[in-house]
């Protein structure tokens, strides 16, 4: 059906051969053909007809351009299959004397194209395409081509359009409109779209791609199961409610699963848990609830949950063998009372904490003994250099591993060792220890004593009836050896020669002058020697007494060897008498045993053997030998102490290996020096005779060996009996000091 408005002359005859139409006032020489341009011969009009608008739509179908124009006004495209297309085809010939506008071509349905063309008359003829609006020139024509293309877009089995719409502008105030009726149909429906009802008048009703109810394919209905039913590309879903989701991949049971449990917290498989605690849900966040019995979170951090394993057992937590955290802090101990060392810390830098620990123990101790409530050193393994003093109440406790949380175990060795100078040595000290106080899995340790005679102890503590020795190791090195004191004494000087005595015919000679000595045992002076003359009156004279009264003996007479002549030979005086002997030193006693002198031990040296006597000096003869002096003693082995205690009853030991170094042995004791000889005597005249004496001291006696004990005690009476469930070995004995005295007595090895 072809509608026009307005005032033109529509003519409904094609311009071309053959057509046999009336078209309303118009009635052109049929004769007349299209020329190469598209345009028709027309008579000239005349000048009433130059501006007279007229012309004329043509439906060709599906015919060629220049063929007659079809007997109904209508464009009919039948059935129109999927993905097919369809092209029907219409002409305008303006047969007016003034050009008119094809302003725009529309047809309400989006599967329908239309384009404009100018067409040649060739064989076949040739066309091309004007945009709109175009303009249509007197005696010329325009085609309008419009295509329909099935592209499964529609949702009705029936066009959505049922016209096509030509708009006009022939000059006149309003356009007009030139209608050409649509008819046919879809085959089939639209892809996504479908008739669900059996109902072609109201065509494809359903989006198959959007429906729920029809998701996909006619009555395949979405679940809407704890939820709102969705279809999206054909697929059901559902919008779920809050705490719900699908989480099976099925749709048919829509959101099945209640996302609010600790199995699907938030999410599908999203598990709410805690290494070893218990959690909830709440609104589909994961919250922590409770640590399993146990369980401890100590690093309040729940990434790992409560990953720490403890019982509680009480709110005091005294460190002991077996490691037990009974507060559940975090370890065998209380964090709260403790000041931590390690040998990595710092004594500058360091907290006293266990991030941040001090290096030394003793700073640590001096520390705790300043700050109230910190009474408890934890000590990390390694070996500490140093010599502790103890702190009345302030506990140590080693054997812990910082790089593990501060665990404890007997096997993480803290050695407290002393390498002090040589003499007495001592690794820890303590005094008036009477408040509990604890030293706990700890090594306490000392090196040998290489020179003097020093004593070498673990620990010597006096009044220490608080002290609490529990799972610790004692070794203490050997001591020192007793010292040899040195060369023996020199001897007296040898006494000194008398001198000669004179003689004379008629007059007695002159005695020999008396020896000397150099201790002051002179001889006496010789007697003067006799007369040469008969009778007593003519005999020598006795001879001067020595040092001491030793006499010396007298002179004799001179003798006439013949009485008829003149000759007589005076005769030489008497020896003087010996001097007295030197007589010998005694020996010293030996060394034995020892003692306790001011809070230490001390051993007990050999005495000095005495000297000899000196000779005396003879009558009338030579000075006397000196006394031979008496050797020196040796000095005293040390002795080696696990434990030494004095007052200290009431200290409690358990569970310690207290192994003793070896005593050092006793000095020797130096030997005694030679007397020197006595001198000869000179008679009166020239006679000689002698006053040899010879007589040594005596020697120097050895000193006492040193003694091993594991434990010493004075006036201490240890909690429980000895050993226990203590391991208590002594070393060996110091050996004697030997001499030609007394030999010194050997040291004692007693476990305690």
């Amino acid at each position: 059906m072809l509608v026009a408005c307005g005032d033109a002359k529509v003519n409904t005859s094609v311009l071309g051969p053959s057509s046999d139409k009336d078209v309303g006032e118009s009635d052109p020489d049929t004769s007349n053909t299209p020329d190469a341009g598209g345009e028709a011969d027309v008579e000239d009009p005349d000048t009433s007809s130059a501006s007279q608008i007229d012309y004329q739509p043509c439906v060709l179908g599906e015919a060629a351009p220049w063929d007659e124009c079809a007997e109904e006004d209508i464009f009919d495209f039948g059935t129109v299959s999927s993905h097919d297309t369809v092209m029907r085809r219409m002409r305008i010939d303006n047969l007016g004397g003034a050009p008119i506008t094809i302003t725009g071509a529309t047809i309400d349905d989006p599967n329908f194209e239309i384009v404009a063309l100018t067409y040649t008359t060739d064989d076949p003829p040739t066309s091309s395409e004007v945009a709109f609006p175009a303009e249509l020139p007197a005696g010329e024509s325009l085609f309008i081509e419009v295509t329909l293309k099935n592209l499964n877009a529609g949702q009705a089995l029936v066009f959505e359009a049922d016209s096509l719409e030509l708009e006009i502008d022939t000059g006149a105030d309003t356009p007009e409109t030139v209608s050409v009726e649509l008819i046919g149909d879809y085959g089939t429906c639209g892809t996504g779209f479908a008739n669900c009802d059996d109902n072609v008048g109201n065509g494809c009703e359903v989006n198959l791609n959007a429906d729920p109810l029809h998701c996909g394919t006619c009555r395949n209905a979405c679940s809407d199961a704890n939820g709102e039913a969705v279809c999206a590309g054909g697929q059901c879903g559902t919008t779920c409610s809050p705490g719900f989701d699908s989480c099976d991949s099925d749709i048919a049971t829509g959101c099945e699963t209640d996302i609010q449990t600790v199995d699907d917290c938030g999410g599908c498989g999203v598990t709410c848990e805690f290494d070893n605690a218990s959690a909830q849900c709440s609104s589909g966040t994961c919250e922590f609830d409770a640590c399993a019995t146990g369980w401890m979170d100590l690093n309040a951090d729940l990434s790992d949950g409560c990953e720490y394993e403890c019982t509680f057992q009480s709110n005091h937590d005294l460190p002991d063998i077996t490691t037990t955290d009974a507060n559940c802090d975090g370890i065998d101990g209380d964090i709260s009372r403790g000041i931590f060392v390690a040998t990595t810390g710092s004594d500058t830098t360091g907290a006293g904490t266990m991030a941040s620990p001090y290096q030394s123990i003793g700073y640590a101790l001096t520390v705790a003994s300043q700050v109230s409530g910190l009474d408890h050193l934890y000590v990390a393994a390694g070996e500490y250099n140093t010599q502790l003093i103890l702190f009345n109440g302030i506990s140590i406790y080693g054997g812990y591993d910082p790089s593990n949380a501060w665990s404890r175990d007997i096997n993480n060795v803290t050695r407290i060792h002393y390498t002090g100078d040589s003499g007495r040595k001592i690794a820890m000290r303590g005094e008036n220890i009477t408040s509990p106080t604890t030293l706990g899995m700890l090594t306490i340790s000392t090196n040998a004593v290489t020179s003097d005679n020093g004593n070498n102890t673990a620990l010597h503590c006096v009044n220490c009836s608080g002290l609490i020795l529990q799972n610790n190791n004692f070794i203490p090195g050997d001591a020192g050896d007793g010292m040899f004191v040195g060369p023996p004494n020199p001897g007296g000087g040898a006494g000194g020669v008398g001198g000669n005595g004179r003689y004379r015919n008629s007059t007695r000679g002159a005695g020999g002058s008396g020896g000397l000595s150099g201790c002051g045992r002179n001889g006496g002076k010789g007697g003067a020697g006799g007369a040469a003359q008969l009778g007593p009156a003519s005999w020598g004279l006795a001879g001067m007494s020595g040092v001491s009264a030793t006499p010396g003996g007298a002179g004799t007479p001179g003798v006439r060897k013949s009485n008829y002549g003149a000759i007589i030979i005076p005769q030489p005086g008497k020896p003087g008498a010996h001097g007295a002997p030197a007589t010998h030193g005694q020996h010293g006693s030996g060394g034995s045993g020892g003692q306790v002198v001011n809070g230490f031990w001390q051993g007990v040296s050999g005495g000095d053997a005495t000297d000899g006597t000196h000779g005396n000096g003879g009558g009338g003869g030579g000075g006397g030998g000196c006394a031979g002096r008496g050797g020196k003693k040796g000095s005293y082995g040390g002795s080696a102490f696990g434990l030494f205690l004095i007052d200290s009853t009431g200290i409690t030991l358990s569970n310690n290996t207290i192994l003793a170094g070896n005593g050092g042995n006793g000095g020797a004791g130096t030997n005694g020096s030679n007397g020197s000889p006595g001198a000869s005597g000179r008679p009166g005249g020239i006679f000689q005779g002698n006053n040899l004496r010879t007589t040594g001291g005596a020697g120097g006696n050895g000193s006492s060996g040193g003694n091993s004990y594991g434990i010493f005690t004075l006036n201490s009476d240890p909690n429980g009996i000895l050993p226990g469930n203590n391991t208590i070995t002594a070393g060996q004995p110091g050996a004697g000091g030997t001499s030609l005295g007394n030999p010194g007595a050997n040291g004692v090895a007693q476990a305690f």
